[in-house]
């Protein structure tokens, strides 16, 4: 059996300052064209028999609002209700120290993870993953390990990435 990892940058999001220009009220928040992306990506990644056992994600309001949206896309489609946890270690600007989210005993016994962070977090990821990613705003990366190995650190370097979500 396979372990897969989904690691997922936020949809496009604006700032609390300019959100009032958008009717967004004064948070941040992701915009009209972010929840459709996200959607998006969330509907392909159902449809292709992607839907995660738990999804992990940075508790900034971006990540937040992606996750939610996520989790209720999955709930429509697939009729499962996945399990939330929000990581400060998967915060904005945590680099390699977002791997310790993958520490959590919930990812140990998931067999599907999706990880929603920020940029750069996602590309040093990827790259100790072995991957050189480019993700844009609403992009998924899925990767496959053998379950056996996971979760040492040495197992999350021997990722492979078999599929990338993209907003269409």
């Amino acid at each position: 059996m396979s372990k897969t990892v989904i690691l997922m940058r936020h949809g496009h999001y604006i700032d609390g300052e300019n959100a009032k220009a958008f009717g967004l009220g004064d948070k941040e928040a992701l915009t009209p064209q972010g929840r459709a992306d996200v959607d998006d990506v969330a509907e392909q990644m159902a449809e292709a028999g992607n839907t995660p056992d738990v999804i992990i994600y940075s508790p900034a309001p971006r990540t937040t609002e992606t996750a939610m949206r996520m989790r209720e896309v999955f709930k429509r489609v697939s009729g499962r209700d996945i399990p939330m946890i929000a990581d400060r270690d998967l915060a904005d600007g945590a680099g390699i120290y977002g791997l310790k989210a993958f520490e959590n005993p919930v990812c140990a016994e998931a067999k599907t993870v999706l990880v929603i962070s920020h940029e750069p977090n996602i590309t040093v990821m990827g790259d100790y993953f072995g991957s050189r990613l480019f993700p844009q705003k609403g992009q998924a990366f899925l990767f496959e390990a053998s379950s056996e190995e996971w979760p040492s650190l040495k197992a999350q370097k021997n990722l492979r990435h078999k599929v990338t979500f993209s907003p269409r």
